[in-house]
């Protein structure tokens, strides 16, 4: 692994992100011509309020009544309804007066979406390649259960716009009239006032180079597998990052020596470099390998996010 990551940014509190794998989300069918794996992440994790209670007692093995059964053993009880996604999540899809033609997929922790108490929420953007081959775009209900994971790990709201037609339809000037009109209706619908940002594939790029401009803002920026960020979008960049990249390792330390030259970030920044992971293992893992890898790369976006999206903006304090 090669860059850094800084201390605490602006008084957020840090977590430590609980990743219990429960129940799987999504199984995916292999296509013909390779090994599919489905990635560990497309699992359900109880939220950060729930996720330190204490187990429930075993119960005793009444070695009588298992002889009575002929040594055989009662099934297993069905898994806590408690500890599932669908308790925790709401979900919907919306419109909000963006580019993208198709509603949008909204997901949220259901108890502060109850109680109108959000006060962060994630723009999650996908488009281009480097996500899903052979596809020439990815699978929508795999981005789904991406967004159904930030929402119930990080307790917050997260807005998937379908950014159908690859990337050619989604440049800078199109891709920024989406993000703002996004941020405009989480602000406005939900309440929230502080956002971090998800670009997976070549959507990474603009969303670095829109940073470096300073037409997007947002409190963090995490970049999952883009090909290739412009040297010089790193060196203006003002908004934490976490870039996680696969494929060739000399990417990796370029970036961060870029990054390094960069006064602005304070060293709130991270570049994690997966060697010997092709560049779509995140969506499509081929193997175990990159299975493992996938879910260690979503478990550091999280707790990216966790770290530097603010909760309690609108109140002054953190939760």
């Amino acid at each position: 692994r090669v860059g850094r990551c800084g201390g605490q940014r602006g008084g957020a509190p840090e977590y430590m992100v609980r990743l219990s794998a429960l129940v799987p989300l999504l199984l995916r069918s292999a296509p013909p011509h390779c090994c599919r794996v489905s990635p560990r992440w497309l699992r359900s994790a109880p939220p950060r309020s729930s996720a330190g209670a204490p187990p429930p007692p075993l119960e005793p093995l009444d070695p009588v009544a298992a002889d009575m059964q002929g040594g055989a053993l009662a099934p297993p009880p069905p898994p806590d309804p408690a500890l599932t996604a669908d308790v925790w999540l709401q979900r919907e899809t919306v419109r909000y007066g963006g580019a993208a033609s198709d509603a949008a997929y909204l997901t949220s922790y259901a108890p502060f979406t109850v109680d109108g108490n959000h006060t962060r929420a994630v723009l999650l953007l996908a488009a281009g390649r480097g996500l899903a081959a052979p596809a020439a775009e990815p699978d929508e209900q795999t981005l789904r259960s991406l967004a159904d994971r930030i929402a119930l790990s990080c307790e917050c709201v997260v807005l998937l716009p379908r950014l159908s037609g690859g990337t050619a339809r989604w440049q800078h000037g199109r891709l920024l009239s989406e993000a703002d009109a996004a941020a405009r209706y989480l602000n406005a619908a939900h309440g929230a006032q502080a956002l971090g940002v998800v670009a997976l594939g070549e959507a990474g790029c603009v969303a670095a180079e829109l940073h470096a401009q300073g037409a997007l803002e947002s409190h963090a920026l995490v970049t999952l597998v883009p090909p290739r960020v412009p040297h010089e979008a790193l060196r203006a960049l003002d908004a934490p990052l976490l870039c996680v990249l696969g494929e060739a390792a000399g990417q990796a330390s370029e970036m961060a020596e870029a990054l390094a030259l960069n006064p602005r970030l304070r060293g709130e920044y991270f570049v994690r470099h997966f060697a010997g992971c092709r560049q779509d293992f995140l969506l499509a893992p081929g193997s175990e390998r990159e299975a493992e890898a996938a879910d260690q790369a979503v478990s550091l976006a999280l707790a990216f996010l966790d770290r530097h999206v603010p909760e309690g903006v609108a109140a002054g304090v953190p939760r």
